[in-house]
């Protein structure tokens, strides 16, 4: 079922119980882009501050609890988006379907998750081919002459073992993120649909005009 019609039937809520269905909505919907390749929002950006500039890139959702308000991605440990977090956790994500023209803003704080047993398992859920991209022999975003994998030649042309990737777990990390606040837009056709939601530090969701 695509977002919209999604959207569409929660929109079929009675008023008093409205905004929540939205609210459950979305995090359903983004537990759901961890578990459909196709989902719209299982690529998205993710934002934060270099100094004063802000810096944005698209990410792998690949977890959500909806209870605590945690989504996580898996990065190198050695990209700048991590020094980023280190200096300044205050982050935001930004998820949009362009089929369904729906967006949801996403405000919270990053950290970088430092229980072995959590990364270990994380990174067991990782294949090899996806792996690879935990091998760089620089770190990401070092410059370079040419065009370059950032690889060991022979990894450019096979897959490497999972045996062989094993070292590339010290360069691994899982971002997690707590959400404080939530926007979500609906551009839908017979008018424009916006709410808002903040879990942090109080519960309370409002309509906003969009």
């Amino acid at each position: 079922m695509s977002l919209r019609a999604t959207f569409d039937i929660s929109l079929g809520t009675p008023s008093g119980r409205l905004l929540e269905e939205i609210d459950a909505t979305v995090w359903e919907q983004l537990l759901l882009a961890t578990r459909m390749p196709r989902h719209p929002w299982l690529y998205s950006a993710f934002c934060t501050l270099e100094i004063d500039s802000p810096q944005s890139r698209v990410v792998v959702l690949r977890s959500v609890d909806r209870d605590q308000r945690v989504i996580r991605f898996f990065t190198d440990l050695r990209s700048p988006k991590i020094q980023n977090i280190l200096e300044n956790p205050k982050i935001s994500w930004l998820l949009f379907d362009a089929t369904s023209l729906i967006q949801v803003r996403l405000q919270g704080e990053a950290t970088i998750a430092s229980d072995r047993q959590m990364l270990d398992a994380c990174w067991e859920s990782v294949d090899a081919v996806s792996r690879r991209n935990y091998m760089g022999l620089q770190p990401p975003s070092s410059s370079c002459n040419l065009p370059s994998a950032n690889l060991s030649p022979e990894f450019v042309v096979r897959v490497p073992t999972l045996e062989e990737t094993e070292p590339a777990i010290e360069n691994f990390a899982v971002v997690e993120t707590v959400i404080h606040s939530m926007e979500w837009l609906y551009l839908k056709p017979s008018g424009h649909l916006r709410m808002s939601a903040r879990y942090w530090p109080h519960h309370e969701l409002t309509w906003l005009e969009p």
